[in-house]
């Protein structure tokens, strides 16, 4: 049998815990870090997945959004009883209180935290009217967390978080996308407001509602929400005011939320390959049309900023056709001919929307190797790319870049700095994306999300998620009674990862049941030297079973680090949190 070795650094204690399958037979382990996944942040705060399904947030956390149970603020936390997180999401803009943070769970479960009761509605979905929660709590169909009768939204495969609420995406059999449903909670009309998570409707509302079917994808910023459907159709509903429903009504004063298509023409537009939502704008991807092998970007609603992407942007004017996006141009636009050439470098095959930059993940068409996002916007900050003379060519497509960089005439950073994540989220003022495990933010930063005092970064920045552990001699060889093949040393290390030679600090190991009865023998503290190294020598788990073998320190650092290694022959799904933040 296989063991695996998992480590996940955790923040605030230091603990290394090791899930350990004891057989008759000495078993070698591997070992293999816990990395962040995802990343996302709004104004004053920002979330991460981890590899091992918690959730770490970071910022300011005067409404509980940190999730950790205080309203201690300016550090990064681990999200209390978060253990199977697939997504996170945070309120993405500066507005309707952005205080708060939404889990998707594996189970199928949404929960929530921080800010809750604002504007007569619970942002949460919690069916109630406490005015926030520090720790998650599950988004409610029906009744109330606090009155102990909510009957949380179950199936969930997709979320969205925006500035009334959020939406999930139900399913409850992946391979009939027709059944699939929308629940939305906060606010689901100009007069509706709604404490639990309702249906979306496509007629009617309450007791009469037709309820909206067959999203495969939902997508939500500031105060419209859309769907693709499964028979590559887009769908939108909420406010209007910028004509961002896609509907090509021109009137800014015309709300609809019944989910209704999206329309060119007159004629429902049926070639949508994916859709993203902006602050007042909507963007989709559509096939191409021949002679053209290359998938058109369109966009429409507010061009505040060059949101849309043709070239044109002003902060009262909208679009309420869709318009081609242009491809990338140092030229400065003028109203009879925005675009240089709606040519893009080559075919889009997602998006990403947020308050203030669109961006698309382009395979193709820059050359070998060289996929990744390309975003659009009307200034450089937002858009990790260098400042030209003229802002308003910021509303044409360009590579992101990892750092200062030259840039081409087609819109290239320099060789070697382009930003490799392979998913980035720009719903809020600050956009993140991870490379090779770590988080990296840019963006606007006032509000606390870049964890640091800084009005904004122009490029992506490390975001430091606490002080941690690693082995030096990671364990290794594990039977009933008799001392580990090869005894674990423990190296501190600092927020970015270097070793840290810090001495007289206390480590102490201890084994929590998973199945099994068996106790931990040997030598269970160890102090660390001048390197900053812990080592045992002669530990040993006394019978065979599962168990959490865990190294822990409440020395290092302001309130101590964790730090948490998984062995596992049958690969349970397992971790541990420090006791503060109980799974």
């Amino acid at each position: 049998m296989r063991k695996l070795l998992h480590i996940c650094s955790l923040f605030l204690l230091i603990a290394i815990s090791v899930v350990v399958s004891v057989s008759p037979v000495q078993q070698a382990l591997a070992v293999a870090p816990v990395t962040a996944v995802k990343a996302t942040a709004g104004y004053t705060h920002g979330c991460a997945v981890m590899s091992d399904g918690s959730v770490r947030c970071w910022g300011a956390n005067a409404s509980g959004q940190l999730g950790d149970g205080t309203t201690v603020g300016n550090k990064s936390a681990v999200v209390s009883g978060i253990t199977n997180a697939i997504d996170v999401g945070v309120n993405p803009g500066n507005y309707e209180s952005s205080n708060r943070s939404c889990a998707l769970l594996a189970s199928g479960f949404i929960k929530c935290w921080g800010v809750n009761y604002t504007s007569s509605r619970s942002s949460l979905g919690t069916g109630d009217t406490i005015a926030s929660y520090k720790v998650p709590v599950p988004v409610c169909r029906t009744g109330s967390y606090a009155a102990n009768t909510c009957v949380p939204l179950a199936n969930v495969v997709q979320m969205s978080v925006d500035a009334f609420g959020g939406c999930g995406l139900v399913s409850t059999d992946a391979s009939i996308t027709t059944d699939n449903r929308v629940y939305c909670w906060g606010q689901t009309s100009t007069t509706a407001i709604t404490n639990n998570a309702v249906p979306v409707c496509t007629s009617g509302s309450a007791g009469t509602c037709v309820e909206f079917s067959g999203a495969v994808k939902i997508d939500s910023n500031k105060y419209h929400r859309c769907a693709r459907t499964d028979d590559s159709k887009a769908y939108c509903w909420g406010q209007n005011e910028n004509a961002q429903l896609g509907r090509e009504i021109s009137s800014n004063l015309f709300d609809d939320w019944a989910a209704t298509a999206i329309t060119s023409g007159g004629t429902a537009i049926s070639d949508v390959i994916d859709i993203a939502t902006g602050m007042g704008n909507t963007c989709i991807i559509r096939s191409p049309i021949a002679p053209s092998t290359i998938n058109r970007i369109q966009c429409v609603g507010q061009r505040y900023y060059g949101h849309l992407g043709n070239g044109v942007s002003d902060q009262t004017g909208y679009e309420s056709n869709w318009k081609d996006i242009c491809g990338h141009s140092r030229s400065v636009p003028n109203s009879a001919q925005p675009c240089a050439s709606t040519t893009l470098p080559g075919s889009a095959t997602q998006l990403r929307g947020g308050t203030y930059i669109m961006c698309a993940y382009i395979a193709d068409g820059y050359g070998t190797n060289d996929a990744g996002w390309s975003c659009w916007r009307g200034s450089a900050s937002y858009l990790a790319r260098p400042s030209y003379s003229t802002a308003t060519v910021y509303g044409y497509i360009g590579q992101l870049c990892s750092s200062l960089s030259a840039y081409s005439a087609s819109g290239q950073c320099d060789s070697g700095k382009r930003f490799t994540a392979a998913e980035v989220d720009v719903s809020g003022p600050t956009a993140c994306g991870v490379v090779s495990g770590a988080v990296y933010c840019w963006g606007m930063g006032s509000g606390g999300s870049l964890l640091k005092i800084t009005s904004h970064e122009d490029y992506p920045t490390l975001i430091v998620l606490g002080k941690s552990m690693r082995f030096a001699v990671a364990p290794d060889g594990a039977s009933p009674g008799i001392d580990l093949s090869q005894q674990p040393t423990i190296q501190l290390v600092d927020e970015t990862g270097i070793d840290v030679q810090t001495a007289s600090v206390t480590v102490t190991a201890s084994l929590e049941s998973i199945s099994g009865t068996a106790t931990l023998g040997g030598t269970l503290t160890s102090i660390t030297d001048a390197q900053g190294r812990a080592g045992f020598t002669n530990l040993r788990i006394s019978a065979v079973g599962n168990y959490l073998l865990k190294f822990s320190t409440t020395e290092y650092g302001d309130l101590g680090t964790s730090f948490v290694v998984v062995v596992d022959t049958t690969a349970p799904t397992v971790s541990w949190t420090e006791p503060s933040t109980p799974t």
